[in-house]
């Protein structure tokens, strides 16, 4: 029915009584409410049994190795690895499947997407740049031709690092640095110092970035700190920058200024005048086989940031286990019975 100035006026706008259309949305989202409640509680049990099953798994493996006597150290270091390389590539699956609910991990995938969409080769070009890589990669023989890695890197080289690897290296640090509750570490007063080093094309950066893009941050100063920084920088410098920002504002963090840069950095501190580096948060990806373990300034650079998160993805645990030596009474997780290495540094007093 019409009221009497409807009446009057029946092309004038109209109020309408929406109670019960309100109720039902909101009985509508009540029950999406309940829903994702309950898949979230699926979720955790889930977990929870598939933890539990991999830990019997691992009791059970560890208990028959122990059971039978090895020929040699190197005999029961493989049977170990035919344990736990299976069952920690299934928890890391897992912690895989639980990170990917994280919007943020979605920064670095887009970042890879973005960059490797202006990042072109040739067929020859992509032929060179992976004949070098290779080398790179193969430890062992370039210690026979007596090869320094830091000396191998052309253009060619790092645009196919670039799309080999970045997404790979940036999805190591993002498992890694997604482990930890940094929200109550990062700083609210002043920019978050974030310190590649080895870092190359920003890979490792930006599976960091990914792990604090949504902590509601400020400023985040990033520094890339790597041999061959001009020419990184030449590949990626002009690209990389920009796609941070416009990726980061789809997340929802375009308030948040972050600062990228690269500078010339030798791990083996020939140059004895270098600065030790200080920040907040370092990561360290896939560079230490890259030079000469220098355990004494490893040890300089961890004393000189008590206050720091370390992050490091490596696939030799050699020299992995060469810096914990030297960690004395500083917290660390450390996994050598896994592929890659990883190992976490955490802050004094944590």
């Amino acid at each position: 029915m019409m009221n009497e100035e409807q009446k009057q006026n029946p092309d004038a706008p109209q109020k309408f009584d929406y109670s019960r259309q309100e109720e039902e949305i909101h009985k509508a989202f009540e029950a999406h409410e309940r829903n994702m409640m309950a898949a979230l509680a699926r979720v955790k049990e889930y977990t929870l049994k598939e933890l539990a099953n991999q830990k019997k798994t691992m009791l059970d493996g560890l208990k028959t190795v122990s059971s039978k006597p090895q020929k040699s150290p190197e005999d029961a270091f493989g049977s170990l690895l035919n344990i736990t390389l299976p069952l920690f590539d299934n928890l890391n699956h897992l912690q895989e499947k639980l990170n990917n609910v994280v919007p943020a991990k979605q920064l670095y995938v887009n970042i890879y997407t973005d960059l490797t969409n202006k990042i072109k080769l040739d067929g020859e070009q992509r032929k060179q740049g992976k004949k070098t890589f290779d080398l790179i990669c193969d430890y062992e023989k370039r210690k026979k031709l007596g090869l320094d890695a830091k000396d191998l890197y052309d253009d060619n080289m790092m645009r196919y690092l670039v799309l080999k690897t970045f997404k790979k290296s940036a999805g190591d640090i993002f498992t890694l640095a997604s482990g930890y509750y940094l929200k109550d570490f990062v700083p609210k007063d002043k920019p978050l110092v974030v310190k590649s080093i080895g870092g190359g094309p920003a890979s490792d950066l930006c599976g960091l970035l990914s792990a604090v893009i949504d902590l509601n941050l400020k400023e985040i100063e990033c520094e890339i700190l790597d041999f061959n920084a001009e020419g990184w920088a030449s590949v990626v410098n002009d690209l990389l920058p920009p796609i941070i920002k416009a990726n980061a504002k789809k997340l929802g963090a375009g308030d948040t200024n972050i600062k990228v840069k690269w500078t010339k950095f030798d791990m083996c501190f020939e140059n004895e005048s270098q600065l030790i580096p200080k920040a907040d948060i370092f990561t360290i990806a896939w560079a230490l086989n890259e030079s000469n373990l220098n355990v004494k300034i490893w040890e300089k650079i961890f004393a000189e940031n008590p206050g720091a998160y370390f992050f490091f993805v490596e696939g030799e645990r050699g020299p992995l286990e060469a810096l914990v030596a030297v960690l004395g009474e500083r917290k660390f997780d450390f996994n050598s019975y896994e592929s890659p290495r990883r190992l976490a540094v955490l802050p004094k007093g944590i």
